[in-house]
């Protein structure tokens, strides 16, 4: 988490992860069934070199994702993979577990240089009701989460 300080948008604003990692997700969810062998997919796709990259030093395409449940252990989450599949650019990623004040166990990944990709989230138990992903691209807000 120390090693990701900052973001730069277009009009050289600046925020840190630990804002994003707080910033509320919206309401509006798409409802997706829930089954055993559910997966989500979603297609990103990135326009702008937005991201400070500060472990290598230089501005890079960026994914943000944010994967909340309540119902979830912090062991659990942690272990929840995120497959992502056809990367057009680096794969670089940094990913982080937490528990937030309200018992909600947080996920958040980062992935470097990201201009398109398709990702997969799987291995959660079936009992989970609430699983929320939020994605963000910075510079470029994807403006859907996914309530399952």
């Amino acid at each position: 988490m120390d090693q990701i300080n900052e973001i730069a948008d277009e009009d050289d604003k600046k925020e840190t992860v630990s804002h994003m990692k707080n910033a509320a997700i919206s309401d509006d969810f798409e409802q997706l069934p829930v089954d055993e062998n559910v997966t989500l997919h979603c297609k990103v796709e990135v326009f702008s070199l937005s991201a400070i990259d500060t472990q290598h030093n230089n501005f890079t395409a960026a994914m943000y994702i944010q994967i909340r449940s309540k119902e979830l252990r912090l062991a659990s989450m942690d272990s929840l993979s995120v497959e992502i599949l056809n990367l057009q650019s680096t794969d670089r990623q940094q990913s982080f577990t937490s528990r937030g004040d309200d018992g909600t166990v947080e996920k958040h990944i980062i992935i470097y240089g990201v201009w398109a990709a398709h990702f997969d989230l799987k291995a959660f138990p079936a009992d989970v009701q609430t699983l929320e992903v939020r994605l963000e691209c910075w510079n470029y807000k994807i403006n859907k989460a996914y309530r399952l």
